[in-house]
């Protein structure tokens, strides 16, 4: 829901959707932060000969429950109907609706329509010096999270990637400097840069002439995302203007972005992406008994790095031989839709399940719940958000590479697991209670251990303490 704009006064029925993408960590990091979930880790990346990477500490905490009922979540606006997630507008028509996918149950409920900042409700996160996170010029509204991540029906954003930082440290997102300095409430900002950089070294200047600790992080952020938005040798030289001015370039993935090396380089601080694994309201969980068959993670067919068409074929030979089936999200619209009924031809319609529709948040969530297996072959090196929406649902996430899956599915996720034994691990988890129960709970532990609110703003308030001893730095250094 747009909380910056006037609602209409008129409605049409219309469909949102809560359907992300993901990220990871490096090698050298992973060997040492996964050795055991109960261990307080302190590891170092690498990457950037000289430059120094840090990482959160483990912390365990615990206990959640499991709320909610089945449901799709619609809305109504006239005379264009909008989705805020993930921030993107588009109408939708009354004859596209008709073509939204029957796989999933319908239930029409009121939700929050109210307009402005959004504020959210108490969270268990400790208090502490709060983060602000700016995406300069961008199209999410601003979320005010200094009472906590509030409750999944809140409307607005959900606490996940990077609004999970604001989130997790009772700060908020924003989308302009004026949002960062009203009532001088922070002292950090971490800003995402994007393709269009320009705007991004305007926000960096003005916040340090306003004496506040900049860090800055790429929005898309795994090494394919970084390299196609600096593809434009003319992009380099602002990038360098960025990294000169920030107090440091914060990764939720396993390796650091690229750095010019006609600058210093900053100080990198590789902190896993937060989720509110720790808040009993954000689990969305069901009983072991009601899940059924494979959600694909992954939706896009054509992006090679997401390797989604081995994915699919290896998920739909392994429900052919179990007799369940597999939940795909089709994300290209024509194209996606023959290609996986081209890909899906043989296998009996009840066992291939195509959601046409872009799916509320909390219905998308609630879809992953009700399956028994998260599956996808990604190899992009992303920071990881399929991984934690499995993680909120109590479920496994097997087969891919971001960094969350390779800190809470350590023995999921690749390369411990290859794409040779992937196969036999999914197939074990369809058929196996025992197996499923036990490697949910040891990823439910490590998250708790490495990757809730707590742990990550523990680790967030440490780096923006030893950062306020410092001077804020206004010039690039010669």
């Amino acid at each position: 829901m747009d909380h910056g704009r006037k609602a209409p006064e008129r409605s049409v029925l219309v469909a949102v959707t809560a359907v992300r993408d993901l990220n990871a960590l490096r090698h050298e990091t992973l060997a040492a932060l996964l050795t055991t979930a109960a261990q307080q880790v302190a590891a170092c990346f690498g990457g950037h000969a000289g430059a120094k990477t840090e990482l959160a500490p483990a912390a365990a905490l615990g206990g959640l429950v499991r709320p909610f009922a089945h449901v799709l979540l619609f809305w109504f606006e006239i005379p264009e109907a909008r989705w805020a997630w993930p921030g993107r507008q588009r109408a939708v028509t009354i004859p596209q609706w008709r073509k939204l996918s029957t796989a999933v149950p319908l239930t029409v409920f009121q939700i929050d329509t109210r307009i402005g900042p959004k504020v959210h409700g108490a969270s268990s996160t400790p208090s502490g010096p709060a983060l602000a996170v700016l995406n300069p010029g961008g199209r999410d509204p601003m979320i005010d999270y200094a009472s906590g991540a509030g409750a999944p029906n809140a409307g607005g954003h959900p606490p996940v990637n990077f609004h999970a930082f604001a989130a997790a440290t009772q700060g908020a997102f924003c989308d302009s400097v004026e949002q960062v300095l009203a009532g001088r409430r922070f002292g950090h900002c971490l800003v995402l840069l994007r393709r269009r950089l320009r705007p991004c070294l305007d926000a960096v200047q003005r916040l340090k002439q306003e004496g506040i600790h900049v860090w800055v992080a790429w929005k898309e952020c795994s090494s394919f995302q970084i390299a196609a938005q600096l593809e434009d040798p003319r992009l380099w030289g602002l990038y360098a203007e960025v990294l000169a001015l920030c107090d440091a370039v914060v990764t939720p993935t396993m390796a650091p972005p690229p750095l010019p090396l006609a600058i210093e380089e900053p100080r990198i601080l590789g902190i896993p992406t937060p989720y509110p694994v720790d808040l009993p309201e954000w689990d969305f969980s069901c009983d072991l008994s009601e899940r059924r068959g494979v959600f694909l993670g992954t939706r896009e067919l054509f992006t090679a790095s997401r390797n989604h068409l081995a994915a699919v074929t290896m998920a739909l030979r392994v429900a052919k031989r179990t007799g369940t089936h597999v939940t795909v999200i089709n994300s290209e619209k024509s194209r996606g839709r023959r290609m996986l009924r081209a890909l899906g031809a043989g296998i009996p319609a009840d066992q291939f399940r195509i959601i046409e529709c872009r799916l509320p948040y909390t219905e998308y969530m609630r879809q992953i719940s009700r399956h028994r297996v998260v599956f996808q072959l990604d190899r992009g090196g992303v920071p990881g958000q399929v991984a934690g929406d499995a993680l909120l649902c109590r479920t496994v996430c097997v087969g891919g590479n971001s960094a969350v899956e390779r800190i809470a599915f350590q023995n999921e996720s690749y390369p411990t697991l290859t794409e040779a034994d992937a196969e036999e691990r999914l197939e074990r988890f369809l058929t196996d209670d025992a197996a499923l129960g036990a490697a949910i709970e040891a990823s439910r532990q490590r998250a708790l251990d490495l990757l809730s609110f707590a742990t990550v703003a523990r680790q967030v308030r440490k780096f923006m303490g030893e950062a306020a001893d410092q001077p804020v730095r206004c010039d690039p250094p010669r």
